[in-house]
């Protein structure tokens, strides 16, 4: 299924990339990786306390201009695999943390910016993201490779994406943005059971958009 996923979004970029070819520079594929320190939060209550974990992102993007210019606005799809979940500390009756249990959850987010870039490189953007559960898993039980928890957790995902970031004039640049989960993730039915789970995500970055249009202009 992921082989299937990774070849979907590899079509389209070659697709996107054709449409450039014919339409001019404005519309520019590139490739994304970084890194996130993610963690999960209960927008109901303190039933939850979960501290953040560091993992991976990396995917594609797709830079489509508004402008010939240097600053302007544009817009950028992106399909991007991430690592993201949390660690919740248990404790015993003195309050004394015995036990930590990591949730591991992998998706493949699919964020649509509105970007404003200025002359000098610099951007701002913002928009929803959507994003598909791929795995969940939780360690910290013994099992070797964690248990497969993902039945407790929806299957859809959406955020709200707010960063910046700089491209310079030979393509390569670096972002920073954070994704303010905005639905309940949390699909454990158990009775007692009422949390109200959110994805926070907090990401840096490199990208490079594959025949940059640079203007002097």
């Amino acid at each position: 299924m992921l082989v299937k996923k990774t070849l979907l979004i590899l079509s389209l970029a070659l697709s996107c990339y054709s449409l450039r070819a014919q339409f001019g520079p404005k519309i520019e594929f590139g490739l994304k990786a970084g890194l996130n320190a993610a963690t999960l939060t209960d927008m109901g209550g303190d039933v939850y306390g979960y501290s953040s974990i560091g993992s991976v992102n990396g995917g594609a993007l797709l830079n489509i201009k508004f402008s010939d210019r240097n600053s302007g606005f544009s817009l950028q799809p992106e399909a991007v695999f991430s690592g993201q979940g949390g660690v919740y500390s248990s404790n015993n009756y003195d309050g004394f943390t015995y036990h930590n249990y990591t949730t591991h959850l992998t998706y493949l987010n699919i964020p649509v910016l509105l970007q404003y870039q200025f002359r000098n490189g610099f951007r701002l953007e913002t928009g929803p993201q959507f994003g598909v559960l791929l795995n969940a898993r939780e360690t910290g039980y013994g099992e070797d490779g964690g248990v497969n928890v993902k039945r407790f957790y929806k299957t859809s995902d959406f955020s709200w994406a707010f960063g910046g970031g700089f491209i310079s004039h030979t393509g390569f640049g670096v972002d920073a943005r954070f994704n303010l989960g905005l639905s309940d993730i949390n699909n454990d039915t158990s009775v007692g059971n009422d949390a109200n789970i959110n994805n926070d995500v907090f990401q840096i970055g490199i990208f490079y958009q594959f025949g940059h249009y640079y203007s002097r202009y």
